[in-house]
């Protein structure tokens, strides 16, 4: 058998006509006529030597060599389709190329502001954000995936091999819908929380065991509902829509403005941690990534501290 006669038609062809049973389907699919469907079928059973196809009333079926090649003809294809995008997905040789990770409470408000600064500093540039957890984002830097990630510190046994610059600190806020009932009052003691909805962070995450250890301290329950999520979009419409509160990085809600939000008058400031870039350890920064991080220290040097 010469492989090297197999074409990428000829596999495209084997799997439409294996995922439809039919030629006829096939051929629609292909923007092919069915006898060129039989035909690409044909040339390649002619270069297997065995057949790959029974033709019967209803349509057709594989046989055992037509399952396998397909599957593996499949499994070939999208793993060129995932070639081909990640060669796209790459940066001229001109261009200077930052990848970072962004967790949310950075995302939508420090970070836009300094990529547009680092375009007009390095205008030939290629930047890639990636959102995720704490964790997840830490371990696609130790594999050298990304430059850097921007956000709270994550937890000690993630933080292998990397070292952490803190910019400043930020706290964790409730907020609820304008008119919710816990919106008006001047102070929100932590026992008014008790029989509402409450969002929170996905568990397992630092700034969830921020919030639980809040919660745990002043002897507030979990409510019968709970929404678990990291998913900023859900909860703001969700939070919006119902009498929940939301507990989330005081910088994410400025993120938001100018959708209007209800900040609770509850006393958060033990929630407080540290914000800042983690790097690699003992790893030069290449000169887009340098910039950046430049361009994100004076951005965190005019920045408000913590609010009570």
């Amino acid at each position: 058998m010469n492989i090297s006669r197999i074409k990428t038609r000829h596999l495209h062809c084997l799997v439409v006509v294996a995922q439809e049973r039919s030629l006829v389907a096939a051929a629609r699919l292909l923007a092919l006529t069915q006898p060129a469907v039989s035909k690409t079928i044909a040339e390649l059973e002619a270069m297997v030597g065995r057949p790959l196809l029974e033709r019967h009333a209803r349509g057709v079926e594989l046989t055992a060599a037509g399952h396998v090649l397909a599957q593996h003809a499949g499994a070939s294809l999208r793993t060129l389709r995932e070639g081909l995008d990640a060669a796209v997905g790459q940066p001229q040789s001109h261009q200077s190329s930052v990848s970072l990770g962004a967790l949310p409470n950075v995302s939508a408000t420090f970070l836009p502001a300094a990529v547009e600064a680092l375009r007009a500093a390095v205008p030939s540039l290629y930047v890639r954000v990636a959102s995720g957890t704490n964790a997840q984002l830490m371990g696609r830097l130790r594999q050298g995936e990304l430059d850097l990630v921007f956000g709270r510190l994550a937890e000690p046994s993630d933080m292998l091999d990397l070292e952490f610059e803190q910019l400043y600190a930020e706290r964790l806020v409730a907020v609820a819908r304008p008119g919710h009932p816990l919106a008006d009052r001047p102070v929100v003691p932590p026992a008014a929380l008790a029989g509402y909805t409450m969002v929170l962070p996905s568990a397992g995450t630092p700034i969830r065991r921020t919030v639980d250890a809040f919660l745990v301290t002043h002897r507030v329950d979990l409510p019968p509902c709970v929404i678990d999520t990291l998913d900023a979009s859900f909860a703001l419409q969700f939070v919006r829509r119902t009498d929940a509160v939301w507990f989330l990085p005081e910088g994410l809600v400025e993120g938001f403005r100018p959708i209007a939000l209800a900040l609770l008058a509850l006393d958060t400031r033990e929630t407080t941690g540290p914000v800042g870039i983690t790097t690699r350890r003992g790893q030069p920064l290449p000169e887009g990534v340098a910039k950046l991080v430049g361009v994100l220290r004076e951005a965190a040097a005019t920045r408000d501290g913590p609010r009570a």
